[in-house]
């Protein structure tokens, strides 16, 4: 779900008891030191129903809380000590109490009160923070009291030191490598996204922007070169236009025959689904919605399509452990014949659940009583004799026929949780079930396979995340191709320290991969495979850290609890040649606003045996091709597109013509004819223009052609938010010395502008009064995801209403040193070496009831947004 979804529920009647202390401040206990490396405290009994959920950081009434300062004393060298012994200094703070019909949540606050860890989940009587190398200072713990009754509870606080695992990688890419980063919502902040590839190679990407807001499709139909929104005849590009209260968490699954059924969460009431026969053009909505009564509350839907075309969606419902909204996990299913009608088939887990993540079928069970599905989740661990060292325990649960019966099977249990750093499950093309999942306090990924048939037996957990690159590894998603072709992505950083808040912190995605992943299911096993690592990004796409504790990030000191980078990459692989593609999010901007980029394999082995191993250009280079007679409006629509030769882009193209200039040039079909590009875009302003990114921004130049006027403005400034989720192109201080010109006689526009003018705004901390203005960028420095595009705003091209998009060429990353024997002449772009055609694709072809009830139904209606965000169950 998305960061900032609100919980918009109007007209509900609320009610909620609330007795015994409110945001109680208790005496700051003995410091916690090496030489004194524990201490524990018992306060209560409370009686209390919270209506605002989890509210970490900012806990006041109605919420109720209690708050105990402790103070933390660690030694000048003591972390780096333990790091040369081969092990992890962490700070544990555990809470339990008596049973999971009453519950609690668990945060930590630093010294100015901003949350830098929190733990919230249901089901469960305990909650636990595995902090790593917390430094010396005064911390707040704080326990919200979500419900109890007459009941209090325990914190054990200990300095622990904690051993990792020898990771299973060797040295060396192994010859894995990835393309430039390819923008994709390039008009929305987004994350989480979600890519689903059709049998003939399309892909598309969905993403959440928000309750209310609906949320958004995105297609691919060159191999993700390129990407333009779909349904963009809707006001909001969205598939289910009528979902007036979606715009949560969004998901694709496509069957075997291209059939795409979409979904989106309705403000954690219900699931809005649609399913499309023709490519996403027209998408006929479910009829009813999705949703529980016994349980209204739903969140972080996962879906599957299995080889008999049966599509499948599960949630975990509900909110409360007693009574008949309990938290669970409940699959529907589509009902054969109908017109997308889902129907409940399974209650899983129910009263034991935590927390459930994504789907995977079986691609080799083809029988017609059924498809195989499993799912991986987490629930509390149900024996008493090994609960104490590990209270997680990671699950799946599988059905081989169809969703009639439904068994529930032992990953692991774990000393730690996934939880919001997430567990993946995958199938591979021999039905062999593979889990991948991180833990706190080392920062670990780790898998484990079990044979097709016995999920009852597992390997033992590999770690395939390796230092110094991916020391701290969170958020990890696995994709399987044939019987051990593994393949696992995550989000990593090299700096020591806990991911909530991590100083220095500089972040990347991952890849570990392995080609004989299954090893440990021959009749010889191995003791373990060999993965290699590799860099996916081209740039790092967060800085600081990456808060993992849902909503509960949200209050205080964003520095501290920064969740813009959101939850999960995904990955998939070409039906024809086994190529990778992976879809990331980017919060490296100044706004902390997202970009969703996506990056396709140019080296290595192929996810499936029978394949040649993939090659292609990396798509640096000053220039970009695209070729004519693509632009226009509307697109992938019913309705016919209508050419806009001024606005069909046939190449772009960088170039530093000093030390101080920044030039951009763009070639279109016909530059005499932007005024029938503004008209066929049906608008009053046309933006011509490039977009690109630096290390930590996002800017543009371009052209604006408005209605009713004959000379255009050149331009230049910020890709800037203007409200929740969506990204403007606004100009600045940078469009005051924007030079542009239009040359009739190549088709191009070419517009400078002084390096000096690209400016930003560094975040800071709320302790820091003033934030620092610094350059954007210096003369050598490389610029990323340069894309050129083209559109029309209803009213203005300037404001947060969807454009209508008329062209957008593939992107390159220019290197930027200044050396102009090297550097194609302005005005006439299309000699680089990163276009549609022009090399950089593999030659394989197209590449993817009593009383507590009453109180939790109107708890569910009110509560909406802050407990089941920070309880949810993101898709890995």
């Amino acid at each position: 779900m998305r960061h900032r979804l609100a919980a918009v529920v109007g007209a509900v009647a609320v009610m909620a008891w609330m007795f015994g202390p409110v945001d109680a401040t208790r005496a700051a206990a003995p410091p916690l030191s090496p030489s004194s490396p524990a201490l524990s405290y018992d306060h209560g009994p409370f009686t209390n129903l919270n209506i605002g959920g989890l509210a970490v950081g900012s806990c006041t009434q109605p919420a109720g809380c209690d708050n105990t300062d402790i103070q933390v004393d660690i030694p000048a060298g003591y972390y780096e000590g333990l790091r040369a012994q081969g092990k992890v200094g962490v700070v544990q703070i555990a809470l339990s109490w008596v049973d999971n019909a009453n519950d609690f949540d668990l945060g930590l606050l630093n010294a100015d009160g901003a949350a830098i860890a929190s733990s919230g989940f249901g089901n469960s009587d305990f909650e636990r923070i595995n902090f790593t190398e917390l430094p010396t200072g005064k911390y707040t713990v704080q326990v919200v009291i979500f419900r109890a009754l007459n009941t209090g509870f325990h914190v054990d606080v200990k300095l622990l030191s904690m051993t990792p695992v020898q990771a299973a990688v060797a040295s060396g890419t192994g010859g894995m490598a990835f393309s430039n980063g390819t923008p994709v919502a390039l008009e929305r902040s987004s994350g989480e996204p979600d890519m689903g590839i059709a049998p003939n190679g399309d892909l598309y990407v969905d993403m959440p922007l928000g309750a209310g807001t609906n949320s958004i499709l995105y297609k691919s139909t060159d191999n993700g070169t390129t990407w333009l929104p779909l349904a963009p005849l809707h006001p909001n590009n969205n598939p289910l236009p009528n979902n007036v209260a979606g715009g949560g968490d969004a998901l694709v699954a496509i069957d075997k025959d291209g059939r795409i059924c979409f979904s989106e969460l309705n403000t954690l009431i219900s699931l809005g689904i649609g399913c499309s026969t023709d490519g996403g053009k027209t998408f006929v909505p479910a009829d009813p919605l999705v949703l529980d009564p016994t349980t209204p509350l739903v969140d972080r839907q996962w879906q599957a399509a299995t080889p008999q075309k049966e599509q499948f969606i599960s949630a975990e419902f509900g909110i409360v452990t007693v009574g008949p909204s309990q938290p669970g996990i409940r699959l529907y299913k589509e009902v054969a014949g109908s017109t997308n009608f889902f129907t409940k088939v399974q209650d899983i887990d129910t009263g034991k659940s935590m927390k459930s993540y994504n789907m995977a079928v079986d691609p080799t069970d083809t029988d017609a009583n059924g498809g195989t599905v499993v799912e991986a989740y987490l629930r509390s661990n149900q024996d008493p004799a090994t609960k104490a060292a590990s209270p997680h325990q990671l699950m799946v649960w599988q059905t081989t026929d169809g969703g009639t019966t439904v068994t529930t099977h032992k990953v692991a249990d774990l000393p730690t949780t996934p939880g919001n750093n997430f567990a993946s499950v995958d199938v591979d093309r021999a039905g062999n079930v593979y889990v991948a999942w991180s833990e706190q306090g080392t920062w670990d990924i780790f898998y484990s396979v079990a044979k097709k048939g016995d999920l009852d037996h597992w390997s033992t957990p590999v770690r395939i995340n390796a230092e110094p690159a991916g020391r701290t590894a969170v958020q990890p998603t696995i994709k399987v191709g044939d019987r051990g072709r593994v393949f696992v992505g995550y989000y990593a950083a090299s700096q020591w320290g806990n991911p909530d808040a991590l100083p220095g912190g500089m972040w990347d995605a991952f890849l570990s991969y392995s080609i004989d992943g299954a090893c440990q299911l021959d009749t010889t096993p191995c003791a373990a495979p060999t993965f290699h690592q590799v860099k996916i990004t081209d740039h790092p796409v967060q800085y600081r850290g990456i808060c993992l504790g849902g909503t509960g990030c949200s209050d205080g000191d964003p520095y501290y609890g920064d969740r813009s980078m959101l939850e999960f990459l995904d990955i998939e692989f070409t039906p024809a040649t086994g190529q990778v593609h992976v879809i990331t999010t980017d919060s490296s901007r100044e706004d902390r606003e997202t970009t969703i980029t996506a990056y396709r394999q140019i080296g290595g082995p192929s996810a499936f045996a029978g394949k040649p191993d993939l090659g292609g250009s990396d798509g640096t280079g000053s220039s970009v091709t695209d070729p004519q007679g693509d632009g226009g409006w509307p697109y992938l629509s019913p309705v016919p597109m209508q050419a806009a030769p001024g606005a069909d882009l046939l190449g772009v193209s960088l170039s530093r013509p000093d030390s101080a200039t920044l030039e951009v040039a763009m070639k279109v079909a016909d530059v005499g004819a932007l005024a029938q590009a503004l008209q066929a875009g049906v608008g009053q302003e046309l933006l011509v223009g490039t977009r690109f990114a630096t290390r930590n921004d996002g800017f543009w130049v371009g052209l604006e052609q408005k209605a009713g006027e004959t000379a255009p403005r050149f331009l230049a400034g910020h890709i800037a938010a203007d409200g929740p989720l969506v990204d403007v192109y606004k100009f600045d201080t940078t469009g005051a010395h924007a030079k542009g010109r239009i040359d009739p006689a190549t088709n191009s526009i070419v517009i400078d502008v002084p390096l000096a003018d690209f400016k930003t705004t560094l975040e800071k901390p709320d302790t820091q009064k003033d934030a620092q203005v610094v350059a954007a960028m210096s003369n050598g420095d490389p610029l990323y995801g340069v894309t050129g595009f083209s559109l029309v705003g209803v009213s203005s091209a300037q404001d947060a209403v969807a454009k209508h998009w008329l062209d957008v060429s593939p992107a390159f990353t220019f290197a930027g040193a200044l050396n102009t024997s090297d550097v194609t002449p302005a005005g006439a772009p299309g000699s680089g070496t990163a276009g549609k055609g022009t090399g950089n694709l593999p030659a394989t072809g197209a590449l993817r009831t009593g009383l507590w009830g009453a109180v939790a139904l109107a708890l569910a209606m009110v509560a909406a947004g802050l407990r089941r965000r920070a309880r949810r169950a993101a898709r890995p």
